[in-house]
């Protein structure tokens, strides 16, 4: 009887993958729109990524549109920013306890133009801030607005509800 062997040869091609940064933030939104370019940088790290729709954002994280491009960033809380051209975001603190309903944000405008929507009634000591070069708006159970920075100004347009505005300036 003769036996035939068959030797099977697997070859594996490993390629480089992009480098991916770890963060052991957890994730506190994601990415729900994206028109055009629309780039993500992580702290620690001087790589962007390129969002798309569901891309997670976290603590720290910086999200730049493009000069023709737009974006929408909802927080876990269902608050939302829409980002216009040229602008740019960092969340520095966010926190949201679904037991109980208490939200704390502490976002910054970077620069351009971003209309905030805050439309869920959380528990009273919740807080919502916005920080700009020159503003801080801080926003209590229900607002939507809109602000716009630029080197050495901020301009903040009430769209519905109320909010505080203070100047920052010296």
């Amino acid at each position: 009887m003769n036996c035939v062997s068959t030797l099977a040869i697997t070859t594996h091609l490993f390629l480089p993958s992009p480098p991916q940064v770890l963060s052991a933030e957890p994730e506190i939104g994601s990415v729900t729109a994206v028109r055009g370019t629309v780039m993500l940088k992580r702290p620690g790290t001087e790589n962007q990524i390129a969002v798309r729709e569901g891309t997670a954002f976290k603590v720290g994280d910086v999200v730049e549109t493009g000069e023709i491009a737009a974006a929408q960033l909802t927080l876990a809380d269902d608050s939302f920013m829409n980002l216009g051209p040229g602008a740019a975001v960092r969340v520095n603190q966010y926190s949201f306890d679904t037991v109980t309903n208490r939200r704390t944000a502490i976002i910054r405008v970077l620069e351009g133009k971003v209309r905030f929507v805050v439309f869920r009634i959380r528990r009273g000591d919740s807080s919502f801030r916005v920080e700009a070069d020159k503003a801080l708006v801080t926003a209590g159970a229900l607002a939507d607005f809109v602000v716009m920075t630029s080197p050495g100004q901020a301009e903040v347009a009430a769209l519905e509800s109320s909010f505080n505005v203070r100047n920052t300036l010296p």
